[in-house]
């Protein structure tokens, strides 16, 4: 084993602040673990999905809340194998959060816009999904989750780098 290896209480540092506790010790990747939250909760889950998610089943509120402050990213994304496309999304958590380490580790955020209302960013993303519909992707699966706000060049024009095209 590397020296890496996970325990119950290095995951629990990492979970500091977040209101969830690992009662079960880390057994591997492969193994779930029992988690419980500040509200009682108790639950079994694989313990890098828990590192990655906001927070417990029973009280984490799910998906995007138009009715709170929000966030709408672009994003520059490089597949090893697939080539480089932009994503144009909103969240009402962090890029960070918002997306698991595989992604992330293909993921450069080009820029980041704030909203009091996240009615507000989703009417800006519809827009830019609209005005560009002719550049969206439509082939194999780039990321675990958010390939249809995926474009096969920089709608946008905000990314630095040039890619070669």
């Amino acid at each position: 084993m590397s020296g890496n290896r996970l325990t119950r209480k290095s995951v629990n540092n990492r979970l500091k602040g977040r209101n969830i506790e690992m009662l079960s010790p880390y057994l591997g990747k492969e193994y779930k673990a029992t988690f419980r939250c500040q509200c009682g909760f108790r639950w079994e889950a694989f313990v890098s999905k828990v590192l990655q998610k906001t927070g417990c089943p029973s009280c984490a509120s799910r998906g995007f809340n138009k009715n709170t402050s929000a966030i709408l990213y672009y994003l520059r994304v490089v597949h090893p194998v697939l080539g480089v496309f932009y994503k144009v999304g909103v969240t009402n958590r962090t890029v960070e959060q918002r997306f698991q380490s595989w992604d992330l580790s293909l993921i450069t955020v080009i820029n980041t816009v704030r909203y009091k209302h996240g009615a507000d960013a989703l009417n800006a993303e519809r827009f830019v999904l609209e005005n560009y519909k002719e550049f969206k992707h439509s082939g194999e699966k780039v990321l675990s989750s958010g390939n249809t706000e995926l474009f096969t060049k920089d709608v946008l024009g905000l990314d630095s780098i040039d890619q070669g095209g």
